[in-house]
């Protein structure tokens, strides 16, 4: 389930960046580092 949550969070935030007119291998990166961060923070609070 966390894994799921964890795509679908980073390629939302990559299709975002996809938008922006960032190169499809950048926004890919910017998506996994989003949500690894997002993913982080959320563990540091338990």
């Amino acid at each position: 389930m966390a894994n799921a949550k964890f795509n679908r969070l980073k390629n939302r935030v990559a299709a975002e960046y996809r938008r922006k007119g960032f190169s499809a291998k950048r926004a890919a990166y910017i998506g996994r580092a989003t949500a690894g961060k997002v993913a982080r923070e959320k563990r540091a609070k338990r």
